[in-house]
């Protein structure tokens, strides 16, 4: 269960990355967003081609996402071992904090970085 979300007043953005471009299709996506409560139209989520999710995981955010051998599933659902952490990215681009995503009161933490970040001036 997703563990932040976006500010009330429209300020930030949210974006999930899929860590499976196959299996999270639109349709995926949609249902996703509806289990959870993610209504806000600021809240992105994002696939495409595997190469472009890992560059931008890997190289650029500096996530963890490796696939799991048929062997390592504990379901047919398990099909990556991910990273849970949030990245928090400024206005210019860059990486301003990453909190773990499973910690107590990460939610609050989320919003109290990105209310930092909207005080500071524009870059």
């Amino acid at each position: 269960r997703p563990q932040a979300e976006p500010p009330a007043d429209g300020a930030g953005q949210l974006v999930t990355v899929t860590a499976d471009p196959e299996g999270d299709t639109p349709a995926v996506f949609t249902a996703y967003a509806s289990r959870y409560g993610a209504t806000n139209r600021n809240w992105q989520f994002l696939t495409g081609a595997k190469s472009e999710i890992r560059r931008l995981a890997v190289e650029e955010l500096k996530f963890v996402v490796a696939e799991k051998s048929a062997a390592d599933r504990d379901s047919a659902d398990d099909l990556f071992i991910h990273s849970t952490r949030f990245v928090v990215v400024d206005r210019g681009g860059r990486i301003r904090a990453y909190l773990d995503g499973e910690a107590p009161g990460v939610r609050s933490e989320v919003n109290r970085v990105v209310s930092q970040l909207l005080r500071e001036p524009l870059p």
